[in-house]
């Protein structure tokens, strides 16, 4: 499977997908085919907002994307999100830029109302996500929360995935997650995430992921993700995937902050 990979031309002329021709497929995993001074960049956007407004993302005052919603990793996707089906990242020249989350005005190309800004920081030859979630119920820039994660693309050993958990559900208390009756990561709190390994195999329809307060081993999960093709897909051979809760407790379907159980493909 080949990745396509975008590049920034150092922002002077916005995000440019490059053509998947052999000359630019790139490897997972080969840096040094991007370069010693690139950084590979995605954004996973989890700022549930109860009219799910559609937002882009600036770099230095330049768009990078389409609008997309709240659950939408850019570029590329994952499972129980919007976006596609691949494993893209951006490329940047490594270095310092200003970045806002962005509602835009409709049928225009003015910035509506900026969400939330930050710096980020993005080192040549890594592969680096920002996630963003809100702290509170209450909605608002103050209440922004972003944590820039450095994504291991080195390929797992044979008949094993690797996954790193992040609980980015912002009134949930310490999560164990759970691989059907396995526990596989651990008293994990809000904000931090807990990297590990499993075996690469299909699993019967009733096998799935949950997730419980830590300490509570009975009763109703907290959020769950079941889908057959969806766990099936979650375990494929010697892929990297980020698992992540997003949402709020206590709100339920149809409301879009509702919690969710999740997975961005990065390998």
């Amino acid at each position: 499977m080949k990745k396509v990979i975008y590049s920034s031309l150092a922002l002077l002329a916005g995000v440019l997908m490059v053509a998947s021709c052999k000359k630019n497929e790139i490897k997972y995993g080969d840096f040094d085919l991007v370069g010693a001074n690139q950084a590979l960049f995605k954004v996973n956007f989890l700022s549930q907002y109860k009219t799910n407004p559609s937002v882009v993302f600036s770099i230095d005052g330049k768009r990078v994307n389409n609008p997309i919603t709240a659950r939408t990793p850019f570029p590329g996707g994952g499972l129980n999100t919007g976006g596609g089906s691949t494993a893209n990242y951006m490329v940047f020249n490594s270095g310092t830029y200003n970045f806002s989350v962005i509602i835009p005005s409709k049928l225009t190309n003015e910035d509506s109302l900026v969400l939330y800004k930050t710096s980020i920081s993005l080192e040549g030859g890594k592969y680096q996500t920002l996630h963003i979630t809100d702290t509170a119920i209450t909605n608002g820039q103050d209440n922004t929360f972003s944590t820039m994660v450095t994504d291991d693309l080195n390929r797992p050993d044979t008949s094993t995935v690797r996954y790193r958990f992040v609980n980015l559900m912002p009134n949930s208390p310490a999560l164990n997650l759970y691989y059907d009756s396995t526990l596989v990561a651990e008293n994990v709190a809000y904000k931090e995430t807990k990297i590990f390994t499993k075996p690469a195999s299909l699993v019967a329809a009733k096998a799935g992921w949950w997730v419980r307060a830590t300490g509570v081993t009975t009763g109703a999960a907290l959020v769950t993700y079941t889908t057959e093709a969806g766990v099936i897909s979650s375990q494929a051979n010697q892929r990297v995937f980020t698992l992540f809760t997003s949402g709020y407790l206590g709100l339920a379907s149809p409301d879009t902050r509702r919690p969710y159980l999740s997975f961005v493909f990065n390998l």
